[in-house]
């Protein structure tokens, strides 16, 4: 009898299929813990710009860690909630090995932009999904804001990055007011 090789697609999406030997296919349902960001501008005039929709995140290995410890581990635990945003300007990608402190190299603070906890923090029994939103006005001019990441505390030098992510660069004028959305699935 011939045996053909596993052959393995679409992996890493919602569903993933398995062609097997004899031509028979399994199709199951991946679990895993999914995030999307959107950044809209709504300018002094009134005019409104969206930044990005729905852009998948990434979920930085620190942060991926300490939810792990926290949910599973930890029967005690004492990690605080991943809902403190906070806002770049910088346009270098994000990576998996980033961390709190290399974030915080590269965060904006001041000008009405600093690190804070999200003023909606929505999570409704029964879903899948969290929801963080939080809308900052800038109180200066602020060149090139084209990223946000989500952290576990508000003071610098403490805590974790937990999600990271870039949106179309923007440049913030006094009184614009941008909105910084995540949407988190787990399994």
């Amino acid at each position: 009898m011939k045996k053909t090789a596993v052959d393995v697609t679409d992996i890493g999406k919602d569903n993933t299929g398995v062609k097997l030997i004899n031509g028979r296919h399994i199709t199951e349902e991946s679990k895993m813990i999914r995030g999307f960001v959107s950044a809209v501008i709504t300018r002094v005039n009134g005019d409104i710009v969206t930044l990005c929709h729905n852009k998948e995140n990434l979920l930085a290995e620190e942060g991926r860690d300490k939810m792990h410890e926290a949910i599973y581990k930890n029967a005690t635990a004492t990690q605080t909630a991943f809902n403190f945003i906070g806002l770049s300007t910088s346009a270098t990608a994000p990576a998996t090995t980033d961390t709190r402190t290399t974030w915080e190299l590269i965060e904006t603070s001041g000008n009405g932009l600093d690190r804070i906890q999200a003023s909606t923090r929505n999570h409704t029994a029964s879903t899948n999904t969290t929801t963080l939103i939080h809308e900052f006005t800038a109180s200066a001019q602020v060149l090139n804001v084209q990223k946000a990441g989500v952290l576990d505390r508000i003071a610098l030098a403490t805590g974790f990055l937990g999600h990271e992510n870039t949106f179309t660069l923007a440049d913030l004028e006094i009184g614009d007011k941008i909105m910084i959305t995540w949407v988190f699935t787990l399994g």
